[in-house]
């Protein structure tokens, strides 16, 4: 077998590897402070920053001999270990979770103290929009699945530790992504029976950054327990509850250390504990449209809900401090943070909440008493799926990653948001909404294909919009009347919807359909 004669960091670059006589360690590498495989994976820092180490997991024993293990598997390079990091951070944490401090996060990587576990994890959902030449040739939707089988394979829930919870959460999320709807499920399931065993709301911390990161895993659970619970029509596991304190906002959370004194004011509102605040509401509209479906409510007061329901969204909106307001400026703010697709994330989901809200009026005939309320409700409905789209658009013409709201659940709300412009365009007389209306849907088409390279979960949600097409195809007002089959459409984006015959002439594709539509 030949020596090695250049590190991984060097072979990957195609840069010479220069090694000195008395070194075990590149000359590159240590300028460049990075790992050095030709001395392993210890990583020489300049400086220190007081961190408690986490262990690492042992990993399971093969079941079989296809099954990777640490002696089999080569390690990735430092660089590569950042870059998906990075990636993971800017796209999906914030979005779809919260549940890292991401400075201590990069110094324990940095140090090769981040555990394998989470760091298959994270790589995992990271590398779909990495354009490393170490993926080329590799579809974007199966870039992470190394890195994915690695993590299960290290998963061990004998291990009743925060680690566990985190890595259950980051385990979960990639099912999602990949339209794995029962392991998700699962995964999910594991993450919040282990943070009630632990009491993570209460659990004993060291110092703020423990305690804040313990703060902000409960609330994720908290909100993915109410979307995936939708999403796969499951009963929930948690509730609200009031004495347990929400996280400190992101600037003061990002600026926390170990070791260092902790801020006075920790209680200021931030992205992810309005998040939880609107979340809570958002369950109780779903609970409303499912009464309404099965006929709990009468007619008058449904609009008695409604009404209440959409100032409780408006007073929310209006009670925002004045650096969570949507605005250009807040917009720019966040993401100069790092935090775009978070602070879009809470405006798209309160645009998201009114549209589902006021939906179920899309396909009312009124009687001539209510004429100007469902009108009214009408309207609503329209406004905030243009709003939606505005901020989306507004998101994505940056051109910066953190900001392309690139992250799953824009799918399945584009999707239903999507079905309003539909409505708009079959139902309106007016020249000007139809040309927006058609507009808006080939736009909207363009993000969905786009985010389809990324994310399995993506062939569904599109799925999904051809199969209201061709309900629409039979009906105008049918396929917007709130029914089981219309509850089922605009919340269980985990399950399929009942597909209902074709007529002959039907395009036999999706882009077919699009084209031959819009």
């Amino acid at each position: 077998m030949r020596p090695v004669t250049a590190c991984d960091a060097c072979r990957t670059n195609k840069r010479k590897c220069r090694l000195d006589s008395n070194d075990t360690i590149c000359t590159r590498c240590r300028e460049l402070n990075l790992s050095c495989s030709l001395r392993g994976w210890t990583v020489r820092s300049p400086y220190t920053v007081p961190t408690v180490p986490t262990p690492r997991l042992a990993p399971h024993p093969p079941t079989s001999p296809e099954t990777p293990t640490s002696s089999n598997q080569e390690s990735p390079s430092v660089e590569l270990q950042k870059e998906l990091v990075t990636l993971y951070f800017l796209v999906v944490h914030d979005t779809h979770h919260s549940i890292f401090h991401r400075p201590t996060v990069e110094q324990q990587i940095t140090d090769g103290e981040f555990p394998d576990i989470l760091l298959c994890s994270v790589m995992a959902l990271g590398a779909p929009f990495s354009d490393n030449p170490l993926f080329a040739g590799i579809d974007r939707r199966r870039r992470g699945d190394k890195y994915t089988e690695r993590a299960r394979n290290l998963l061990d829930l004998a291990d009743i530790s925060v680690t566990t919870i985190q890595a259950s959460i980051l385990l979960a999320t990639v099912c999602f992504c990949d339209s794995q709807t029962e392991s998700e499920a699962l995964y999910y399931s594991i993450a919040i029976r282990l943070a009630l065993i632990l009491d993570l709301p209460n659990r004993e911390c060291d110092n703020q950054v423990e305690r804040q990161v313990n703060l902000r895993i409960w609330w994720s659970l908290y909100m993915i327990d109410i979307w995936s619970s939708m999403g796969l029509n499951l009963p929930r596991q948690l509730d609200f509850v009031e004495r347990y304190p929400l996280p400190t906002n992101e600037e003061v959370f990002l600026s926390l250390q170990r070791g260092v004194v902790t801020p006075e004011n920790m209680e200021c509102p931030g992205l992810c504990s309005e998040m939880a605040i609107l979340a809570r509401k958002w369950a109780r509209i779903h609970l409303f449209n499912k009464a309404a479906v099965n006929s709990f409510i009468d007619s008058q007061s449904v609009s008695v809900t409604v009404d209440s329901f959409a100032r409780e969204l408006q007073a929310w909106s209006d009670s925002l401090p004045s650096y969570l307001q949507e605005t250009p400026a807040n917009l720019e703010r966040y993401c100069s943070l790092g935090l775009g697709n978070a602070f879009a994330a809470l405006h798209l989901g309160y645009h998201y909440y009114n549209e589902v809200l006021f939906y179920q009026f899309l396909a009312h005939k009124p009687s001539q008493e209510r004429v100007d309320s469902i009108s009214w409700y009408r309207s609503q409905c329209e406004e905030h799926a243009l709003a939606f789209c505005n901020l989306l658009y507004r998101c994505r013409s940056t051109k910066q990653l953190q900001f392309q709201c690139l992250y799953v659940m824009v799918g399945h709300m584009l999707v239903v948001t999507s079905t309003v412009y539909i409505h708009m365009l079959v139902s309106s007389d007016n020249e000007a909404k139809i040309k927006l209306a058609r507009q808006r849907l080939g736009q909207n088409f363009q993000i969905l294909t786009e985010m389809q390279t990324y994310w399995v979960s993506l062939d569904v949600f599109l799925s999904r919009l051809q199969v209201f097409h061709n309900a629409c195809i039979r009906s105008i007002d049918e396929p917007f009347r709130m029914d089981q089959w219309m509850l089922s459409f605009l919340l269980e984006h985990g399950t399929a919807v009942m597909e209902r015959p074709l007529d002959a002439g039907s395009p036999d594709t999706l882009r077919n359909w699009f084209l031959q539509t819009f």
